[in-house]
């Protein structure tokens, strides 16, 4: 799975770019930048294709007495997700980009020692 989700990432950044970055001082800090950002987004569109999904499950008269709106239903589940689990879902993201920073730049150091081993024999 981190293989497939290493090459999705070098596919939309760039392969050289990628290798740059894992050889590089900083370029630790930059991966994990990167996870971040990916993860932020998945957690994002994750959310998205869950109020899809309600609104259209979610129909009629919620008992409230109030008709059922798409625009109520909308605000009540991006204030839960900005204001209620934002701060937990940065937590997760911040931790998972670490974790893939330091995989992907493991990995690549791995190939790179492999390399250089294959290459002197």
């Amino acid at each position: 799975m981190e293989d497939f989700f290493f090459y999705f990432i070098a596919g939309m950044i760039g392969e050289e770019l990628m290798h740059k970055l894992a050889t590089r001082p900083y370029g630790f800090w930059l991966l994990w930048l990167i996870g971040v950002g990916v993860m932020n987004l998945l957690i994002f569109l994750f959310f998205i294709v869950m109020v899809v999904i309600s609104a259209f499950k979610t129909g009629g008269d919620d008992g409230s007495g109030q008709p059922f709106s798409i625009l109520n239903f909308a605000h009540d589940f991006l204030h839960f997700f900005f204001i209620t689990t934002q701060p937990w879902l940065l937590l997760f993201s911040l931790a998972m980009g670490f974790l893939l920073a330091m995989a992907y730049r493991d990995a690549y150091k791995r190939r790179v020692k492999e390399e250089r081993i294959l290459m002197d024999k």
